[in-house]
C-alpha cells in the first residue's frame, strides 16, 4: 500500500529544523538559517534534558529557542514553559518573540489554534495557548531573575542571558546569581521529559556559566554544554567579546554582515576567480543606474565611482577592462560573463549606453533578494 505523503503540518511538527526553516523564511523573511543556527536548532531538539548554549549575542539563540517553545507547545499544548531573563525587559522581549510567531499570518493555516481564547490569560508576560486546559501555571510565563521564582512549575525552564555585565561584575553578584538559579531545580517538574535550557554569553572568566551551574541542578544531574566555536570543525573559533574588544562595536550588526556575506558568496559562485573589487564595483554601479531607469555611459560610471583615498580615480584607465568582463565572451575576453551589453544612442552614435542582459538581471535580482531583508 502506498504511503500517504506528509502534510505541511505533519512535516513541521515532526522536525524542529523544518519548523525553524519555515519560521526563518515566512515569519522573518530571511534566507535559510546559517549552519551554526541549524546546529543550535538540532541541539535543542535532540540534546539532553539539561543543556546550555553559549554563543555570542546576535547569533539568534534566543529567537531559535523562542521558536522551540512554540514548536513544543504546538506538539503538546498542555506543557508549561517558564523563561527567566536578567531583567523584566529581557523577559518581555522573549514573550513578544513567542507571540510574534504564534500570531504571525504564516501560522494561520498551521498553528493558529495556539492563539489564546477570550477566557484565557493573554498578558504580556504570562499567557495561555488555545488548547491548554485550566491550570494555575500559564502556558508561557516570563520573569526577571530577581522576580518571584518560587511557586512556579514548568515542563521547560529556560534561563536566557540571566548573567549580564551589570549583575556579574563582582564575585558577590555572581554568588547572588548562583543562589537565584538554584531555584531552577525546584521549579522544574520531576519528569523524565522536563527540560532546563540555559542560553548565555559569558561576561568574565569567572562566569557562572562555567561552573557549569551545578547549583541549578539536582546532584544526579549533569549539564551538557553547546559552545558556539565547538559546534563544527568548519566554524572559526569565536572569542568572547570584552568591553575593550574591537569586535564589541560590530556585534550588534551581525544580520547586516550575514546578508552582506551571503551576497558576496552568491557573486563568488558566479564570477571567475581573478575578478577584482573594482570590477565588482563597475557591475554594481551599472545595476544601480539601470534599476533607476537611467541611460548610463562608460564615462558616467567612471565618474560615479569617484576617487580612492589618494585622490586617484577608482575606475580610471582600467574602466575598459572592468566593464568588458561583463559583456559577451570574445576571443580577447573568453571568460566574459554576458551580464551586460552596449547599445548605441540612436540620436548620437558616438554615445554608448550600458544595458543588462537577462542573465545580468537575474544575478542582480538574486543579490537584491539577499540584501534587502532585515530581521
Amino acid at each position: 500500500m502506498k504511503q500517504r505523503p506528509e502534510t505541511p503540518r505533519e512535516k513541521l511538527q515532526r522536525s524542529f529544523i523544518n519548523f525553524v526553516r519555515y519560521v526563518w523564511r515566512y515569519v522573518l523573511g530571511l534566507p535559510k538559517p546559517t549552519r551554526i543556527q541549524e546546529d543550535i536548532a538540532r541541539y535543542l531538539e535532540s540534546g539532553p534534558t539539561r543543556r546550555a548554549i553559549e554563543a555570542l549575542r546576535g547569533i539568534g539563540k534566543s529567537f531559535i529557542t523562542c521558536a522551540y517553545v512554540v514548536w513544543c507547545l504546538w506538539r503538546d499544548p498542555q506543557k508549561t514553559v517558564l523563561i527567566v531573563s536578567a531583567g523584566e525587559s529581557g523577559a518581555a522581549d522573549n514573550a513578544n518573540l513567542i507571540k510574534s510567531i504564534i500570531f504571525h499570518e504564516a501560522g494561520d493555516q498551521l498553528w493558529a489554534e495556539l492563539r489564546p481564547g477570550r477566557d484565557q490569560r493573554s498578558s504580556t508576560l504570562a499567557f495561555d495557548v488555545g488548547p491548554a486546559k485550566s491550570n494555575k501555571q500559564p502556558s508561557v510565563k516570563c520573569l526577571g531573575i530577581t522576580g518571584q521564582l518560587a511557586g512556579n512549575r514548568a515542563d521547560i525552564l529556560i534561563g536566557d542571558d540571566v548573567e549580564n555585565q551589570r549583575n556579574s561584575a563582582t564575585e558577590d553578584q555572581r554568588d547572588k546569581l548562583r543562589h537565584a538559579t538554584s531555584e531552577f531545580g525546584k521549579i522544574i517538574k520531576p519528569l523524565d521529559t522536563s527540560e532546563i535550557i540555559y542560553l548565555g554569553t559569558p561576561q568574565t572568566e569567572e562566569s557562572i556559566y562555567n561552573d557549569p551551574m551545578k547549583s541549578a541542578l539536582s546532584c544526579e544531574d549533569t549539564l551538557d554544554m553547546f559552545i558556539e566555536h565547538k559546534a563544527k570543525p568548519t566554524h572559526p573559533s569565536l572569542r568572547l567579546l570584552q568591553k575593550d574588544s574591537l569586535m564589541a562595536s560590530i556585534k550588534s550588526h551581525v544580520w547586516t554582515f550575514t546578508t552582506f556575506a551571503l551576497a558576496v558568496q552568491e557573486l563568488a559562485r558566479e564570477l571567475p576567480p581573478r575578478v577584482t573589487l573594482r570590477q565588482l564595483l563597475t557591475f554594481a554601479l551599472i545595476v544601480e543606474e539601470v534599476s533607476m531607469g537611467r541611460d548610463v555611459t562608460i564615462a558616467e560610471i567612471r565618474k560615479k565611482a569617484g576617487s580612492d583615498k589618494l585622490g586617484e580615480e577608482l575606475l580610471g584607465q582600467s574602466i575598459g577592462r572592468s566593464y568588458q568582463l561583463f559583456l559577451k565572451p570574445t576571443k580577447k575576453e573568453p571568460d566574459a560573463l554576458g551580464w551586460a551589453y552596449v547599445e548605441e544612442n540612436e540620436n548620437d552614435r558616438r554615445e554608448k549606453f550600458l544595458r543588462l542582459t537577462p542573465e545580468g538581471e537575474e544575478v542582480a535580482l538574486k543579490i537584491a533578494k539577499l540584501l534587502k531583508e532585515k530581521p
